[in-house]
């Protein structure tokens, strides 16, 4: 009885050994089909999400050509060269069997502008610098006062500079639609700010500190100036806890 139960044990194992090597088997002939059969030949490339950057800029980058196997390509390795173009914010990268590619991205917004001595530099929300440009054709708010050193697209200015405050301020703003209203951020210091809206007003906004329920009592004071249709000449947020706000009349 104990031979035979050996006998059993050895037989059972060597057929699940034989199941095994025949799986592998199984597995590295599929393997070797997909990675050689031009049946799975890219044939299309489908892009999605972008506007600023062009089609072809995103296919070179990813380095993915027509013809190329569609197992053979990396699409961790196409999305991380997407992910370094300045004005790309994320990107995903599917294989849509048995011959699609499928790119989208989502791409950084043009936010705002830092005025350096000769250009100004495009940035988004968060600091990213996109670009630059000669002139505020699209009439951006405009950052002044804030010293840069050299900067690379791609680079988080905010970060570099550690003006954290500076992003909540435009996240914010951005947050409860006054950033289209601002013409410029002047930068004299951390505790001295001052915000120029397009119609005119001067805002004292004072240091960049308890930004996001400064940027909130901004907003309702301009809300409530509307609906009421208060002409507001200048607000002064650095002399006390309430604002001071100085009107025409």
């Amino acid at each position: 009885m104990r031979a035979s139960s050996r006998i059993e044990k050895k037989h059972k194992r060597f057929k699940r050994l034989v199941s095994l090597i025949l799986i592998i088997s199984i597995l590295t002939i599929l393997l070797v089909f997909l990675l050689n059969s031009n049946y799975f030949n890219i044939d299309k490339i489908t892009i999605k999400g972008n506007e600023k950057i062009t089609k072809e800029k995103l296919l070179h980058t990813s380095s993915i050509n027509f013809g190329e196997n569609i197992f053979r390509i990396s699409t961790r390795q196409a999305e991380e060269s997407i992910r370094k173009l300045p004005y790309v914010k994320t990107v995903k990268i599917r294989r849509e069997l048995p011959r699609t590619i499928s790119i989208g991205v989502v791409e950084r917004e043009e936010k705002v502008l830092l005025k350096d001595i000769s250009m100004y530099y495009i940035l988004d929300e968060e600091g990213y610098l996109l670009g630059n440009t000669d002139s505020n054709n699209d009439n951006l708010p405009v950052i002044l006062g804030l010293k840069t050193e050299r900067i690379d697209p791609g680079d988080n200015l905010f970060a570099n500079m550690e003006v954290k405050e500076l992003e909540d301020l435009i996240k914010e703003s951005e947050y409860l639609n006054l950033l289209k209203e601002i013409e410029a951020i002047e930068i004299e210091n951390q505790k001295n700010v001052n915000i120029l809206i397009n119609n005119g007003i001067n805002v004292a906004f004072g240091p960049l500190s308890n930004v996001k329920y400064k940027v909130g009592l901004l907003s309702e004071i301009f809300n409530h100036s509307k609906e009421n249709e208060i002409e507001i000449r200048e607000i002064i947020m650095n002399r006390g806890e309430h604002p001071i706000i100085v009107t025409d009349n």
